[in-house]
């Protein structure tokens, strides 16, 4: 009789535990993801106060054929635009996302968590990170890095890696972890020893 009431609140005690950890863990993930809100880095913004924000601008300067604008030309309607992930050619804005080659969640992550709301809105429409892509393979790179994740069409992967290293340089404060670093300094070794030489505006094979 002892015995059981002895192992019965020996049950209790291990039941509680576990519970307590389990709550612990999950009150921990859910704080840390909301550390991070896509609010705080703004929507598109019109900088240059011509009416059309940054992702219509992106669309417009980095289309390959005439751009069809809205009757008040702020928004672009309709174009061709050569999607560097995937080869693919795309005609309706629609289909195409605007990417931050370095991504928002991935910057607060790796510095940028510290950052004024005003230095998180110019660097989501910072030109210089933000390149027309595939929307489906947008969303399946996510928030990754390089070493996570890299563009199926192989042209494009050295690129990528030069432009990742473009925006590094310009934001310092965003630092890989040291595993990240090494296969991105070995990334862009075998880019340069290959003499792989892109402009931005090129066509990728």
């Amino acid at each position: 009789m002892n015995n059981t009431k002895y192992s019965d609140i020996i049950g209790l005690s291990v039941s509680l535990t576990t519970l307590f950890i389990l709550l612990s863990l999950y009150f921990y993930s859910t704080s840390a993801l909301a550390d991070y809100a896509r609010s705080d880095w703004g929507r598109w913004k019109d900088l240059d106060h011509d009416c059309m924000n940054t992702r219509h601008e992106i669309l417009q300067d980095q289309a390959d054929a005439k751009v069809v604008l809205s009757e008040n030309g702020c928004t672009v309607k309709s174009s061709t635009w050569f999607g560097p992930f995937s080869r693919k050619l795309f005609t309706n804005p629609r289909k195409m996302d605007v990417d931050h080659i370095v991504p928002l969640k991935w910057a607060y992550d790796h510095g940028a968590k510290e950052w004024t709301k005003d230095q998180k809105i110019t660097f989501a429409n910072d030109p210089v990170n933000l390149l027309a892509v595939d929307l489906r393979l947008n969303r399946s790179k996510g928030a990754k890095g390089p070493d996570k994740w890299m563009p199926p069409n192989e042209a494009f992967k050295c690129p990528y890696l030069k432009i990742w290293d473009t925006v590094l340089k310009k934001y310092p404060l965003l630092k890989m972890t040291e595993p990240e670093s090494v296969f991105f300094k070995a990334g862009l070794k075998q880019c340069n020893d290959k003499k792989t030489a892109f402009l931005f505006s090129e066509r990728y094979k």
